[in-house]
C-alpha cells in the first residue's frame, strides 16, 4: 500500500475515477465516474463548526448514510462516494463495517493544494470495474476453495461462509 492508503482521484471534466487498493497486491482500477442515487433527508447534525444534512444511498452492495455540508459547495467525499450539494464529512453503511469521518476542515483554506494523481508501476495496468469485479469473484472463489481444502483435512473444524463484502468495500 503507497503511504497515502488506497486513493481516489475522480476528474469531474472528464467523468472519470481512478483508485487503487490493497488485495495481496496493489489494484489500479479505472471506471466512468458512477452516479450515486442519493436522497436527501431533513435531519441535521453539526460536525465541527459545520452544519451538515444527510443523505442515504446504495452503492456498490452496501446502504450508506452521508452526512454532507452545503457550506462547502464541493461533490466531493471519501472514498468513491461523491454526487452531493456539498461536501461529504461523514460516511457510513448500515452496520459500520465501512466508516469515514473528517478529522478536520480548514475552509475556506489558506493554502494551494495540487491534485495528486496516482502513480502506477510501468508494469501494471488498470482494470476496468468490469475486470474489477472478475477480480472480486476470482479472489472470493480461491478462498472457498482453499476453505473446502481446509475443511477435508481438518473437518471438526467450523468455517464460515465467506462473502465477497468480508473482503471488499465495493461488493455488489
Amino acid at each position: 500500500m503507497s503511504e497515502e492508503g488506497d486513493q481516489v482521484v475522480n476528474h469531474l471534466s472528464k467523468k472519470t475515477m481512478w483508485s487503487n487498493l490493497l488485495y495481496k497486491k496493489q489494484v489500479y482500477v479505472k471506471e466512468t465516474t458512477p452516479t450515486i442515487n442519493w436522497k436527501i433527508g431533513k435531519e441535521t447534525k453539526k460536525i465541527g463548526k459545520f452544519t451538515c444534512k444527510i443523505a442515504t444511498a446504495n452503492f456498490r452492495g452496501r446502504n450508506y448514510t452521508a452526512w454532507f455540508t452545503p457550506e462547502i459547495p464541493l461533490p466531493y467525499g471519501p472514498w468513491k462516494l461523491q454526487g452531493l450539494p456539498g461536501l461529504i464529512l461523514e460516511a457510513y453503511d448500515t452496520g459500520k463495517f465501512v466508516y469515514w469521518n473528517a478529522k478536520s476542515i480548514e475552509y475556506p483554506s489558506n493554502t494551494k493544494e495540487e491534485t495528486k494523481y496516482l502513480d502506477i508501476p510501468i508494469k501494471e495496468k488498470f482494470l476496468t470495474y468490469t475486470e474489477f469485479k472478475k477480480f472480486q469473484k476470482d479472489q472470493l472463489n480461491r478462498l472457498i476453495e482453499k476453505n473446502r481444502i481446509a475443511k477435508q483435512s481438518y473437518p471438526e473444524i467450523q468455517l464460515e461462509g465467506v462473502k465477497i463484502s468480508d473482503m471488499f468495500v465495493e461488493c455488489e
